[in-house]
């Protein structure tokens, strides 16, 4: 059991966490973790995947992807958020700042468009 009334339990190697509600909060192993956070009503707000050196945030409104960021060695290098059209816009990043923005069509992996910012 956690302090805050939650508990925990290990299945092949790795460690869950969950909220005294029964919400998964994390999950740990030696490849990394991963962390969990809701909203009000109990759907994901915020997923949050740790290794060494890469760290992806997906961030969700009302259960719906609205923004994934991608880090190395804590600078973000790429965020990318699917469009109302079913299409992917991708902001790549040089010295920590917006260099590209790249448009992928709706399977994500044909490039569309690509604009020096």
């Amino acid at each position: 059991d956690t302090e805050d009334g939650g508990y925990k339990k290990t299945l092949d190697g790795v460690l869950y966490t969950y909220s005294p509600e029964g919400r998964l909060i994390s999950e740990e192993s030696d490849g990394g973790s991963i962390y969990y956070s809701y909203a009000e009503d109990g759907s994901i707000a915020k997923k949050k995947t740790a290794s060494e050196s890469e760290v992806i945030e997906e961030f969700y409104i009302n259960g719906t992807l609205t923004k994934t960021l991608y880090s190395e060695n804590g600078e973000v290098i790429r965020e990318l958020y699917p469009l109302e059209s079913g299409e992917f816009e991708e902001i790549r990043y040089l010295d920590g700042k917006p260099s590209y923005r790249i448009l992928y069509d709706r399977d994500g992996k044909r490039v569309k468009e690509i604009v020096k910012l």
